[in-house]
């Protein structure tokens, strides 16, 4: 195999391929992993408590409120809404039963928010539905034949 000789941007030195981080788009980087640390190193002294616990609480605390105000504009219900409507469903998916709150590989308990489901044609919200069971209704185009025409599919090729 051929050995990749390129120029670090920065300083202009010669460096075999090993001396760059992998660039996912189009091979390596400009610049050679120890410039890439000192900029890293800039970047932290300049931004102080960027990539902190606190900026962390922060920035979930945005997104808390972006999520609300999301799902009031899209579906017109407020958190209070959803809360109803989730304690109705005793905090878990209509479909497959999943809790709101489950684990992650890690182990940990993590909060997974329920999906709003709504019907695309009367607007009407159904329920709270987990990611994944709100993404195949939504793939099969809320169609009852759809669904139908699945089971037996599964239910033949077991």
């Amino acid at each position: 195999m051929y050995e990749i000789v390129k120029i670090c941007e920065k300083h202009g030195n010669l460096f075999t391929n090993d001396a760059y981080k992998e660039n996912r788009k189009n091979g390596l980087y400009l610049r050679c992993k120890n410039c890439a640390k000192e900029n890293i190193e800039k970047f932290k002294i300049k931004h102080p408590g960027r990539n902190n616990e606190s900026g962390r609480r922060s920035r979930n605390k945005h997104y808390e409120k972006l999520r609300w105000v999301t799902i009031k504009k899209k579906f017109g219900i407020s958190k209070d809404d959803y809360e109803k409507l989730s304690i109705i469903q005793n905090h878990l998916c209509a479909i497959c039963f999943k809790p709101e709150k489950a684990k992650d590989r890690k182990g940990r308990g993590v909060s997974k928010f329920l999906c709003v489901d709504h019907s695309h044609i009367t607007k009407k919200i159904r329920g709270l539905l987990y990611r994944n069971c709100n993404a195949g209704i939504g793939n099969l185009y809320d169609s009852i034949e759809y669904l139908e025409s699945a089971i037996k599919y599964l239910k033949t090729s077991k």
